[in-house]
């Protein structure tokens, strides 16, 4: 259920961002808080960095910065008791160094 939950608001962020929809930020917001309640989750992890990855690459005007203050305060306070690095962890950090809007 949260798979199909979190896929459903990643398809209606990438269709706010090709129509310029207002509420974009809103549904972008909400992806990101449910990213740090998530954490403990590589799979779910995984799941969103992999649509994190591909939005960032269809819409380059999207503020990075957005997410990456937040996670890597969620990554901080939790690093060691819920959460615990994977290799996608650094494969998405790599990613988001790279992107243009940083």
């Amino acid at each position: 259920m949260a798979f199909t939950t979190a896929g459903q608001l990643f398809r209606i962020l990438q269709h706010f961002g090709k129509v310029k929809n207002n509420n974009a930020l809103l549904v972008y917001q909400t992806l990101v808080y449910s990213l740090k309640e998530i954490h403990p989750s590589i799979e779910m992890r995984e799941f969103y960095y992999s649509n994190f990855q591909d939005i960032f690459e269809e819409d380059e005007n999207i503020p990075v910065h957005i997410l990456v203050e937040p996670w890597v305060n969620t990554i901080r306070l939790a690093q060691g008791s819920t959460f615990f690095f994977s290799s996608c962890d650094f494969e998405f950090f790599e990613s988001l160094v790279k992107h243009d809007n940083i």
